[in-house]
Formats: C-alpha cells, structure tokens, sequence
C-alpha cells in the first residue's frame, strides 16, 4: 500500500465524490481526490508556516536586527510594554527631578537605590556636604571621635586620645630604667612603637666635651682651615703653621723690619719669626758704655748729690758756682771726678761733657 502524493498547491476546493461517481482507486482515482485535495493544502500551509518562523523572532527571548518598532507607549505608562525611544525621550522630559531645582538636590540621606520613576540628568552634580569632612585633609572641629585601637596597634587607624595614653602606660621605653637610656648612638629618628616620656632626660655623657668651656685631653683633632682664615674656628698645628709659612712678615726682606716706631701691640694679622732679630738702633746709645755727642739733656739730680746720676749744668750750677759764688765771664775750668765720672767743661756759663770715663 502506497501514500497519496503531496503538492505544494493551496486547491481551489475539496472535490465531493457523486453517488454516480464509480469507486477508482490510485493516485488519479475519483475515490482518492478529494483526500488529495487536502492534503495538498496541508502541505502549502506547513510550507508557508516554516517560512514565516524564519521571518519572525521568537516569542521567548526575541533576538531582533535591523531597526525594530513598536507602538510608542503613553508617558507614565509603567508596564511590561515595550519602551521606545519615543517613550524614554518623552518621559525623561517629563520626569524632571525635583524640578530642575539643585537646590533640592537630596543629601546626607541613608543609601537607598529609590522606587521612583522619576531619574537623575546624566550631567547632575550633587552640592558639596559642609557637614561632612571630606576624604582628603580633612579638617576636623569640635570634638572629633574614633574608635579606641588595642594597645600594640601600628596601622592607619586613627588613635584617639585613650590609645595614646594606654600606649604611653603599656610601652614604657627602655624598660622604665633609666640605665637603659641610651647615649653615644648614630643619630637616628627611629622605628621602635615605644615612646619616651616627656620628662625623661639623657644622662651626661663622659666621653664627650661639653660646648662651652671643653677641657680637651689625648691629641684632639680639628678640621684645617684655609689659609688666612680669620673665623671662631678651631685653629690646629697643621694651620698655625702654614698660616706662619704664608704670612712673612716684611716679605722677607731684614731691611724692612720696623725700628724707632711708637710702641704697640699691632693689629696685622701676619706674624713675625721665633727667631728673627732687629737691627742695632745707631740713632741710640747702648746702655753699657755710651759714648755721647752733641749737646746731652738729662735730668738734673738735686744739689749736692753725691751717686751714680749723670750730672747736668744745672747741677753744677747749683752745687759749684752757687759755693763760690762765680758770676761773670771767666775761663773754662775742669772738674774731675771719680769713676764712675765724666769730664766736663764750662764755659761762658755752660757746661758740656768733653770727654767719660
């Protein structure tokens, strides 16, 4: 037994077999006509079913291209209907927020996503919170709290006032013994979480020189300054020495050492030789055996006196002409006398050395 063929033919009608008609089976049998016609028309409307679906998208998560469309719902509208861009558009123009008044921009709220259908302007900016401190620097005022950290903590966590003090009370540095303080180190800032007390105070250290009025022992040693320094800085051995060696005094030349000059200590900050020497004075009279000339001022010793004094014309005035009463011109006349002595002339009133013994 065969099945009838199937046209891909939408038939005009359904034949109706006559009470005339004869029975005639097969594919073109009268008796199967209008089981053909049917099926004919079954097969059309399958075909074109099949063809629609794959013109369609899906009822269940439709997958749409090119430009889809769709009625544009009412605005308010809140339903599963679809959103055009009508619709979106036109309830955003709407749906002002607040108003389009900043001012009531809401603030210092609880976080909340909100079920108003009412939106946010892409471009809103919500107002600077003065009640708040920001992240940044914040710049606190009255009396600002925090959690209190456990005793030991070492991380960002901001430390109230009772943090500081239990750890002040917990981390006594150096074991609260004051041996224990330590001198001599490398200067370092530190990393030990201890903390000194405000009061503590560093023992003297022996080994140093105190600043003002050291008393040095050993061989200390001082930084060189340059030459011709003239500075409250330590001068060393290693200075004073080439200090004397660039600072000769006279450029070296004897016949500019200074003689016959008025005393003074100097200011000039050259120096002058352990083992220089001055040039005899030729202008003086050395101590010991000198030998005058020209006419000697010295000072006259009283009359009479009877020692060591250089005597003048004045004394022999007084101790000579006055006992003898000589007035009047009259020849020169010589006094010896005994060592130590000098041999003197007078004449017309004057007396003058002629010759020392």
């Amino acid at each position: 037994m065969a099945n009838l063929p199937e046209d891909t033919l939408y038939d005009a009608g359904v034949y109706q077999i006559e009470t005339v008609d004869p029975v005639v089976g097969g594919v073109n049998g009268i008796s199967n006509k209008a089981a053909r016609n049917l099926a004919n028309r079954t097969n059309w409307l399958k075909n074109a079913v099949d063809f629609l679906s794959l013109q369609k998208a899906n009822l269940l998560s439709p997958n749409f291209a090119g430009t889809p469309s769709a009625p544009t719902a009412a605005v308010n509208d809140n339903s599963t209907r679809i959103a055009t861009t009508a619709f979106v558009n036109s309830e955003i123009a709407q749906d002002r927020p607040w108003g389009d008044n900043a001012l009531s921009l809401q603030m210092n709220g609880a976080a909340y996503a909100g079920l108003s259908g009412a939106i946010a302007r892409l471009d809103h900016v919500h107002p600077t919170d003065v009640t708040r401190a920001p992240l940044a620097s914040p710049n606190f005022s009255g009396s600002p709290q925090a959690d209190t950290a456990a005793v030991g903590t070492a991380t960002r966590q901001i430390a109230s006032t009772q943090f500081v003090v239990n750890e002040i009370g917990n981390a006594r540095p150096f074991e609260a013994s004051p041996i224990n303080i330590k001198t001599n180190g490398t200067q370092a800032v530190g990393t030990n979480n201890t903390v000194a007390r405000g009061d503590h105070v560093h023992p003297t250290d022996a080994t140093r020189a105190p600043v003002n009025s050291p008393t040095l022992t050993g061989t200390p040693l001082a930084p060189t300054a340059a030459v011709n320094t003239n500075t409250a800085q330590i001068a060393t051995t290693a200075f004073v020495n080439s200090e004397i060696a660039a600072d000769r005094p006279f450029e070296d030349a004897q016949a500019n050492i200074k003689m016959n000059g008025v005393q003074a200590v100097g200011t000039n900050n050259t120096v002058a030789r352990g083992d220089h020497s001055h040039p005899i004075d030729t202008s003086r009279a050395p101590v010991n055996n000198p030998t005058f000339t020209g006419i000697v001022d010295a000072p006259t010793p009283a009359a009479a006196s009877n020692n060591t004094n250089v005597i003048t014309s004045a004394w022999a005035k007084l101790s000579f002409f006055h006992s003898y009463n000589i007035s009047g011109a009259m020849p020169s006349i010589y006094f010896v006398f005994t060592a130590p002595y000098c041999l003197i002339e007078k004449s017309n009133r004057r007396i003058k050395v002629v010759a020392s013994h």
